[in-house]
């Protein structure tokens, strides 16, 4: 058979196995076996085929005890590569960074610093909440607690070495307080408290 002939015949096997992946979105290595074999093709190179797909980044599987899960993630790893690219373009302009940041005002500084924050705290528990839903595979999760620890890392960084850093740091601080309902909740017992205390201390003694 002509070379040309035998690539295609490969392009076609993986082509077939890809698009049945994605159709389900997620689908066991057994079910596709069924759905592929022998229709399209031998169990060996049904095999071959889902090794040759993995290499190729075009899909991936997780393990969930002895079942392997197929699934295509040709967008989510576009999607990693362009973040991974931003933040290592970052790492190399983190003296420029620092530099621009140290020139601005202390309102600006405290506004970038909440706001940074805040996009990464938002990040993680969307993260952390579709891990737990089983809607993102363990793989992709991890990739994506490695870029946004690197996101994080980076700022403060900058702001550590920032000349206004104590009080950044503290106005964040206050702002994570005051935003989160647990550490309000404690803020409102507290306050209490003191009310309560402070009226105790007035009151006179009764008999």
């Amino acid at each position: 058979m002509p070379k040309d002939a035998i690539i295609e015949g490969h392009l076609n096997r993986e082509k077939i196995v890809i698009n049945e992946i994605t159709k389900h979105t997620e689908i066991l290595q057994a079910k596709l076996l069924n759905i592929i074999v022998p229709k399209h093709m031998a169990k060996n190179t049904f095999e071959k085929t889902l090794k040759n797909i993995q290499l190729k980044g075009s899909a991936d599987f997780r393990n969930e005890g002895n079942k392997k899960i197929w699934y295509v993630e040709g967008a989510t790893v576009a999607k990693f590569k362009e973040l991974e690219t931003w933040i290592k373009d970052l790492e190399k302009k983190l003296p420029k960074i620092s530099k621009e940041f140290s020139n601005k005002t202390l309102t600006e500084k405290s506004q970038e610093v909440k706001w940074l924050f805040s996009l990464y705290q938002g990040n993680m528990s969307f993260l952390n909440l579709m891990y737990l839903l089983e809607k993102t595979p363990k793989k992709e999760y991890e990739k994506s607690l490695e870029l946004m620890h690197r996101f994080l890392k980076i700022n403060v960084s900058v702001w550590k070495k920032d000349k206004d850093s104590e009080q950044l740091v503290a106005e964040l601080m206050i702002s994570i307080i005051k935003t989160n309902p647990f550490f309000s909740d404690i803020l409102q017992v507290l306050d209490e408290s003191r009310k309560i205390n402070w009226l105790g201390d007035r009151l006179p003694d009764r008999l």
